[in-house]
């Protein structure tokens, strides 16, 4: 029944001393004894004794006005808090959780309910009593929520946890049309980037590898203006730094100087054993000419 705009349904809902039904049907005649006080089709829509949903505005002459939660879904379903709303089955939202949603369902078919006692936030979740989406409010005008997937206390405007977070296509980060699978406007820190490459420089080391002369890096670089395997200024400047092709030339060019410089080491070594040996010779040499002298 409409009265002034407002429509009373419910056990108990009064204007002056008038009492209504308890009980609004649509396509059933006589309803199941586990019905709730109102329902559409086969208990679609449910609103039980606890989560009907009474405004205690002045105009109304409503004596002990209850405000409680409305609850759509199953009978097993508690919504306690003011203003609430739980969609579902098997859902308990405490007292103190007004103007709260709950959407899904408990541990089925007989487990722990989903719980949902924080007032002024969204949660959802299935088969569990805690949410895998929860909504924390906002803080007024012109301000948005924190999202949490996996957690009740999200510290960002996104905060993932227990769990990994996988995106098939491009992500990007300070960038509104990512040409990249992660494209990040901004800068970085990390304590440690792997980057998976193809084969690596280690071959240089090997015996049978011909390096390049001094001779032949000289004219390279004079040449082209930068190092071997090493992308030129303006490709870097222009187009980005290619870590991995880049990173593998740096390696390219320190493994192969390293050589060099060990080349050049083992050369001084023997210079300097036939120096030594040059040495000894000349002051033989001194030592037999004092001897001639002297006779």
């Amino acid at each position: 029944m409409r009265v002034n705009g407002h429509l009373f349904v419910g056990k108990n809902a009064y204007i002056s001393d008038t009492t209504f039904s308890n009980v609004l049907k649509a396509n059933r005649i006589t309803p199941n004894a586990d019905d709730s006080l109102l329902y559409f089709g086969d208990s679609s829509l449910v609103v039980n004794t606890v989560s009907h949903l009474i405004y205690p505005e002045a105009d109304f002459d409503i004596p002990n006005p209850i405000i409680k939660g409305t609850g759509i879904g199953s009978p097993n379903i508690t919504p306690k808090g003011d203003y609430s709303v739980a969609v579902g089955h098997r859902i308990k939202i405490d007292i103190v959780a007004k103007n709260s949603l709950a959407i899904g369902t408990g541990v089925l078919p007989n487990g722990p309910y989903l719980q949902q006692y924080i007032p002024n936030t969204i949660m959802m979740g299935t088969n569990s009593n805690l949410p895998t989406l929860f909504i924390s409010p906002a803080g007024g005008p012109n301000t948005i929520g924190k999202v949490g997937i996996g957690t009740l206390s999200p510290a960002g405007t996104l905060h993932v946890a227990n769990g990994n977070a996988i995106f098939e296509e491009k992500v990007g980060i300070g960038s509104s049309n990512p040409a990249y699978k992660l494209e990040v406007c901004g800068t970085i820190k990390a304590k440690e980037v792997i980057i998976e490459t193809g084969p690596w420089c280690d071959f240089k080391l090997k015996p049978e590898y011909i390096r390049m002369t001094w001779q032949e890096k000289l004219s390279y670089i004079k040449s082209f203006g930068h190092l071997p395997e090493i992308d030129p200024g303006s490709e870097i400047e222009n187009n980005g730094l290619k870590t991995t092709k880049n990173l593998r030339g740096m390696i390219w060019n320190i493994e192969d100087n390293t050589m060099d410089i060990i080349s050049l080491q083992q050369e001084n070594a023997e210079k300097n054993k036939k120096i030594d040996m040059l040495q000894q010779e000349i002051e033989d040499l001194k030592k037999a000419i004092i001897l001639l002298k002297k006779k």
